[in-house]
């Protein structure tokens, strides 16, 4: 679906810069009942909610989000941008700045990683083996972290051959996550599927063992990090419109009549010069 237009006719291209932000929240139409969901990625005006039947929400229709901010109820007044066959796309209407207000303090809750994250592709976050199957250790590799919380991760390495034949479910793994710019993060876990992606990609679903105080501060402070990258790009983004689109630097909005006006006046009051 384009992101020019929606099943509405409503316009949605996206004015706001988005970021990935795993969040619970609820949406209830004027004329329907709540339904929750998982939000994908919001912007200061916006957000995503992946819905199990999004179908049943009626295009274009208006009605409020529900927010869990630092553990008091926060609702929004909203309209159904665009419906997908995953979720829907929600466009604040409230006049107010209380929405990205609320969704900063929420980027910036410690107890984020309980819910945890997606990493986006930009932000590369790696993940070594360092103990665990033999048909893994064979080889030295360094995969990719997609998604982590506070008790599991999704992450990806290369597979050639029969190499990823050999992940087992119930198989304990030793990795180390490698942050940029930052100390590798010690974890232990025990697979709980495992699947062949793209690119011969094996990317497996981790359940994190009881893990050593330090470990669970250290994600706890990686989330904190990506958020806040994050939070920083969507302020910059947000700085830089408004600059761009400010009255100051735009030039003043003239009427056509205005200027034959003026063209008229000046000629006018100019002279033929004299000829000999």
């Amino acid at each position: 679906m384009s992101d020019l237009h929606d099943s509405s006719g409503l316009p949605s291209r996206r004015r706001h810069e988005r970021v990935w932000f795993k969040y619970q929240a609820t949406f209830a139409a004027d004329a329907g009942q709540g339904v929750s969901g998982m939000i994908r990625n919001v912007s200061l005006q916006g957000l995503f909610l992946t819905l199990v039947h999004p179908e049943r929400i009626g295009a274009g229709s208006t009605g409020r989000v529900w927010l869990m901010v630092n553990k008091l109820k926060k609702d929004f007044f909203c309209q159904v941008a665009h419906i997908r066959a995953d979720g829907v796309g929600l466009a604040i209407r409230e006049e107010s700045d209380a929405f990205s207000t609320a969704l900063l303090t929420a980027l910036r809750q410690e107890d984020q990683d309980r819910t945890g994250m997606d990493i986006d592709p930009g932000e590369s976050v790696g993940v070594r083996l360092r103990d665990g199957m033999d048909v893994l250790a064979e080889t030295s590799w360094t995969g990719r972290l997609y998604q982590i919380s506070a008790n599991s991760m999704i992450f990806g390495y290369p597979a050639s051959g029969k190499e990823g034949e050999g992940v087992e479910t119930g198989a304990v793994l030793r990795l180390a996550i490698l942050p940029p710019r930052a100390a590798e993060i010690p974890v232990e876990g025990v697979v709980r599927q495992w699947v062949r992606g793209e690119s011969e990609e094996i990317r497996c679903a981790l359940v994190f063992a009881i893990l050593p105080r330090e470990s669970v501060q250290a994600i706890r402070e990686l989330v904190q990090r990506v958020h806040a990258r994050r939070l920083q790009r969507m302020i910059s983004r947000r700085a830089a419109t408004l600059a761009l689109h400010s009255g100051a630097d735009l030039p003043r909005h003239v009427v056509r009549s205005h200027v034959r006006e003026k063209l008229e006046r000046f000629y006018g009051s100019r002279q033929r010069p004299q000829t000999f």
